[in-house]
């Protein structure tokens, strides 16, 4: 059986969201609400980003849809 390695959710985050949108880090992280030291690791692959922080990166998107 074959090795399966999923994206990392910061990964999806960034390339689905804040690339897509044109948007900084920094903006995103203000349109998150949460600070840019939480969301900077956070679109790197090492963390582990959490649901709800994905969940609000997708809220981004659909409010901008």
């Amino acid at each position: 059986m074959g090795v399966h390695n999923p994206a990392h959710p910061g990964e999806i985050l960034r390339e689905l969201v804040i690339v897509p949108l044109g948007l900084s880090v920094t903006d995103a992280a203000d349109h998150l609400g949460v600070s840019l030291k939480t969301l900077l690791p956070e679109t790197n692959p090492r963390p582990c980003l959490s649901c709800r922080a994905l969940l609000s990166g997708y809220s981004i998107v659909f409010s901008h849809a």
